[in-house]
Parts: C-alpha cells; sequence; structure tokens
C-alpha cells in the first residue's frame, strides 16, 4: 500500500469541532505557521511536513510567559523571581511549551491576562479591558477547557474592584469597562465559533466526560498543578506511568505539603498586598 495525505480546507482547520480535543486556535496558528515557512520536496524521500513549525508557536509562546509572568509582577507590584523559577522547572512547562496542543498557548495567556486585569483596575483605561477581552477570546479560542480559568480571574477581577476602598467613588465606571471587555470577548467567541456550537452540543450528548469529581479527582488536580504528575497511577503496570503514591514512605506527603504551603504562601501575599 501506499501512504495518501488529503489535503483539508481552512474551514476544516477553524471550525472542525467533532470533538473538542481539537484546539482549534493551536490548530489555526500552528498551520500558518507551516504553511508559510514549509516548501516540500519533490523527490521521494522528501518530508511530508515539519514537525518543529508545527510545534514552534508553543515554543515561543512558553518563552512568552516567562516575560508575561515578569511584567505581571511588575504590575501587581510583587516579585516575581521564584514564580519565574518555578515555572521553568515545572514539568507542565518542559512538556506543554514543546508540545503540538493549545496548553503551551494558555501558559502564555494566563500571565498576559493577569497582567492585564492589573493594568486595567489600576488605571481604569479602556485600551486595557479592550485587550484583556481580547486575550479572553484567543485563550477560549485557543482551548475551550480555558472557561474555568477565565470564570476564576473575572470572579477574583469583580472582587478586587468591589472591596477596593480607595477606587469606591468611580467604582461603578470601572466595572462597566470590565463587563465591557468580557461582553468584547463574548461578541469574538459568538462570532468566530457560531458553527462549533452545533457540533459541540452533539458531542456532549455522547456523555463523554462522565467521570465522577471525587477526592481522588480533586487530589490528582492539586498535584499535577504543583508538580505535574497525578496523586495516584492510573496503571500500576506501566513502567511509564508515574505518579506520587509511587514515592516510598511519606515522601510524597511532605513534598506535597511544601509546595501546597509555598502557594497558598503567594496567594495570601497577594491578596494581603
Amino acid at each position: 500500500g501506499s501512504l495518501r495525505i488529503e489535503p483539508r480546507s481552512w474551514m476544516t482547520t477553524l471550525w472542525s469541532f467533532r470533538k473538542t480535543t481539537n484546539h482549534l486556535g493551536f490548530t489555526a496558528i500552528a498551520r500558518l505557521c507551516h504553511d508559510t515557512f514549509f516548501h516540500k520536496g519533490t523527490g521521494p524521500t522528501d518530508p511530508w511536513f515539519n514537525e518543529a513549525l508545527i510545534r514552534l508557536p508553543v515554543f515561543l509562546a512558553g518563552w512568552g510567559a516567562l516575560l508575561a509572568l515578569l511584567w505581571a509582577a511588575r504590575v501587581w507590584h510583587l516579585g516575581a523571581g521564584c514564580s519565574a523559577v518555578f515555572l521553568v522547572l515545572h514539568p507542565w512547562f518542559t512538556r506543554f511549551a514543546v508540545d503540538g496542543r493549545a496548553y503551551g498557548l494558555v501558559l502564555l495567556f494566563v500571565p498576559l491576562l493577569l497582567g492585564l486585569m492589573g493594568q486595567g483596575i489600576h488605571t481604569g483605561r479602556w485600551r486595557w479591558w479592550l485587550l484583556y477581552g481580547f486575550v479572553e477570546f484567543l485563550m477560549f479560542w485557543s482551548y475551550f477547557g480555558s472557561v474555568y480559568l477565565l470564570i476564576t480571574m473575572n470572579v477574583a477581577a469583580l472582587g478586587l474592584m468591589s472591596t477596593d476602598a480607595d477606587r469606591k467613588p468611580d467604582r461603578w465606571v470601572l466595572i462597566s469597562r470590565w463587563l465591557t471587555g468580557n461582553v468584547f470577548a463574548l461578541m469574538l467567541v459568538v462570532g468566530m465559533m457560531a458553527p462549533c456550537w452545533p457540533q459541540l452540543f452533539e458531542f456532549l450528548e455522547k456523555a463523554p466526560l462522565s467521570a465522577p469529581l471525587d477526592a481522588a479527582w480533586a487530589k490528582d488536580v492539586v498535584s499535577y498543578v504543583l508538580l505535574g504528575t497525578p496523586w495516584t497511577t492510573w496503571d500500576r503496570g506501566n513502567p511509564l506511568c508515574d505518579a506520587l503514591d509511587k514515592l516510598p514512605g511519606p515522601l510524597a506527603g511532605v513534598i506535597f505539603a511544601v509546595l501546597s504551603i509555598h502557594v497558598l504562601a503567594g496567594i495570601g501575599r497577594f491578596v494581603l498586598h
């Protein structure tokens, strides 16, 4: 037999959402990068594609995430040295900053949104909230699952604006501009992703995400965030399946506790600041 690669249209690239595993924003950016810089040869042994070019956008986004983190910390008047080191050493950074998926883009968009949120709250200017809304759209378009992060950040932003005593006179003006930025993001999501919604509802009707959100799930989530690895292994017979519960004795608990204290201390410092 022979290998045959069929070309796909840009309509498929931008709006194929039969499964949420197609990260639309990354797919579009990766294809644009690949189509721009890759020129297929005519020889029988010439490659059909260049994997490095497909991964290049997330590689650049990973390093951009470090710059965005330093900038966001400066906006909020916080030190970012330890956070930058933690990010570089985190297994998720090592993996997702080169992975051919949208997670590396999320690593960039999260600190970028935090910085834009800070600028919007501190200055109240329209441009920061409109940029905030545009980056919200980019993150959601790139990875549908980031909706949880977006909800959390907006709840935090609303809480900060509502409780800041120094901004009481212009609080409603600030909140209205934040709301406008979010409406701008919603307009982009609805307009750009309209063909995706029927496909998404069809996918959800099959109940593909039916696993329970129990205590074991919560432990795995926290462990992933802190260490980039699950707490409980899903296949003990697989030597490549690492998890904290494989570590000897109480070592896993000690590592987990130390990192948890570090993260909670950082959050407490931010809140008290």
